[in-house]
């Protein structure tokens, strides 16, 4: 088994507090899967709050450290309400009134691409990033004004000088659906599911 490190950055930001400007998103990931004819197909996965306002389409990802590509277009797949089932309360994303619990699942993929070349030693980085983060957030060590923005990021690494094109590798992905809000007084147990369709090894850190 070949040991090919690759990384992903999922992070969970909780945006409690409206803003006209803001998505309210709520976190997200970055994948990729190298297909038969030697491109890659991205993956951007996004999970928002439904208090906050629509995402403005279209976007993408942006690609640092490549010679040539600076960014990935990516297409809308598809918008899947995620909202907790709680005892005794419904929860609907979209209806009459938005209340906090309410979640959205958003994910958009890229045509196929070719990353012709072998990444540097710190990688090519693909990130995703959002105008703003939340004045209400409570968790930073400063003041969280709304222009320090939301980003995502996923990191290509070199194996053993090969070049990227053809691809020779898939990143690992979540198979789980992430549990952004949890019923009070509901048993849960959460497993993220992530795996890796080549077998690379995976290790984890917060």
């Amino acid at each position: 088994m070949k040991m090919f490190y690759r990384l992903i950055i999922f992070c969970f930001l909780f945006l409690v507090q409206y803003r006209a400007e803001a998505t309210h998103l709520m976190g997200g990931e970055i994948t990729w899967a190298c297909q038969g004819d030697g491109t890659y197909i991205f993956t951007l996965k996004l999970y928002r709050d439904c208090n906050g306002n629509e995402l403005a389409l279209p976007i993408g990802l942006r690609v640092h450290n490549h010679p040539t590509i600076s960014s990935i277009p990516l297409n809308l797949i598809s918008v899947i309400d995620i909202s907790p089932v709680c005892s005794g309360l419904s929860f609907v994303c979209g209806g009459a009134a938005d209340d906090d619990g309410e979640v959205q699942e958003i994910v958009l993929r890229s045509n196929p691409i070719s990353l012709a070349g072998v990444p540097p030693p710190q990688g090519w980085i693909f990130t995703f990033d959002e105008c703003c983060r939340n004045l209400a957030i409570t968790n930073l060590s400063f003041d969280p004004e709304p222009n320090l923005g939301f980003t995502l990021r996923a990191v290509m690494y070199p194996f053993n000088g090969l070049n990227e094109s053809p691809c020779f590798d898939s990143s690992p992905v979540f198979a789980q659906v992430p549990a952004l809000v949890i019923c009070v007084n509901n048993p849960f147990v959460y497993n993220h599911n992530a795996y890796d369709v080549d077998q690379d090894s995976l290790v984890y850190s917060y």
